[in-house]
């Protein structure tokens, strides 16, 4: 029933009522205005965030993101003894980016063996005349609060101005004065406190820059001067990209020797070459870790529950276990991707996937694999469930 009624739920979301469903369901989960807590769920959700068509979401006010930190007593002991920070990028998507750069948005000087970080998305624009090249300092810059959808009109004096007509999802930053400026996002930090940049993108006059804020965020740790507002051009220190819209809360493991680890594929990896391309992205599409799109297109995906040893019809009592064998059908798919350790597809709104859940997936590859042209199966966990009727689950590899 249970199961049933958050179907229900995620379906009224999709048709329309997404940030209100958010902005009712963010309590529930994570905390009221009153600073009571509530009870936690058994194992963490997805947020219920808004349906997109397009090939990523984009994030939407009122929606709430958090992420915790897991590090073992030690790890701990030794970052703060050298002065560590845990600091967080905020991610934004503008085909406009040549030459943008990211701007550090939150750094946490204290920090135990779980520590969350959570906000909730409220968005404001900024422009400025002042260059922006790495180690600026963006204090002190006018904040003005938007939402997507919105324009903030520059005129003359660097005066700003909101005003209706913009690009759905996006914040619209128009010039429309003769003189370049410096332009960005800005939104409230985990921390508390005022609005913070998050970016620094060029703005031609006479020129737009389409903003769209994104579910994604960068964390590492790193010990040095840097402050937020910080206008940053590589990373700090090893650093990990978290996309929020597959999983939030998302948990994250640190060691000072291992580095970071996760379960699922919400996460990766910034290589030390995709630190800007990680946080400012140039088009839809781009993968964790800033790389192209991979994968190979599977077919045919049917997804079963999985029988566990000795519970098959039939099975004589106290008969050898021979392992978990595929139950009855959990939900089927046309289309998706497969990479070396997981499968992603898109399941019907009659799907009984559930986070966490263990499934037999079969499906079809453009080649031969195994005993029979194209044929393959792998026993899988579910890692991410979509927040909205049409979204990607992602599946961990278990076995092939």
């Amino acid at each position: 029933m249970a199961e049933q009624s958050r179907r229900t739920f995620l379906r009224q979301v999709s048709a329309g009522g997404a940030v209100a469903g958010a902005a009712a369901l963010v309590p529930a989960l994570l905390g009221r205005g009153d600073g009571t807590a509530p009870a936690r769920p058994a194992r963490p959700v997805p947020h219920a965030g808004p349906a997109r068509s397009a090939p990523h979401r984009f994030a939407a006010p009122g929606v709430r993101y958090a992420v915790r930190v897991n590090m073992p007593a030690g790890t701990v002991r030794q970052l703060t003894a050298t002065g560590h920070r845990l600091l967080m990028f905020k991610a934004v998507q503008s085909e406009q980016s040549n030459g943008g750069l990211p701007v550090l948005w939150s750094s946490a000087r204290t920090y135990t063996t779980r520590t969350e970080l959570a906000w909730t998305e409220q968005y404001y624009a900024f422009v400025t005349a002042a260059e922006t090249p790495e180690g600026a300092r963006l204090a002190g810059v006018d904040l003005t609060r938007v939402s997507p959808g919105q324009t903030l009109d520059v005129g003359e004096g660097a005066r700003a101005t909101v005003i209706g007509g913009g690009t759905p999802g996006a914040v619209t930053i128009s010039d429309t004065t003769a003189m370049p400026l410096s332009c960005g996002l800005a939104q409230p930090a985990p921390e508390g406190g005022g609005p913070v940049p998050v970016c620094a993108l060029s703005l031609a006059g006479q020129g737009q820059n389409v903003v769209f804020p994104v579910g994604q965020v960068v964390l590492a740790f790193a010990a040095g001067p840097l402050e937020p507002g910080s206008v940053v051009k590589s990373a700090p220190g090893p650093a990990i990209q978290v996309d929020l819209d597959r999983m939030s809360p998302a948990d994250l493991s640190y060691d000072v020797e291992s580095g970071w680890s996760w379960d699922g594929d919400f996460a990766a990896v910034v290589p030390a070459d995709g630190f800007v391309a990680a946080l400012v992205h140039p088009a839809p599409g781009v993968r964790l870790g800033g790389g192209a799109g991979g994968g190979t297109q599977v077919s045919g995906i049917v997804v079963r529950a999985v029988r566990e040893p000795g519970s098959a019809p039939g099975a004589e009592p106290g008969s050898a276990a021979v392992g978990p064998a595929a139950g009855p059908l959990a939900a089927a798919a046309r289309t998706g991707t497969e990479t070396g350790t997981t499968i992603t597809c898109s399941l019907g709104p009659d799907s009984h996937v559930v986070l966490h859940g263990t499934y037999f997936v079969e499906y079809r590859r453009p080649g031969r694999s195994g005993g029979r042209p194209g044929s393959a199966r792998s026993l899988v966990r579910c890692t991410s469930v979509p927040a909205a009727r049409g979204g990607v689950y992602t599946f961990k590899k278990l076995q092939r």
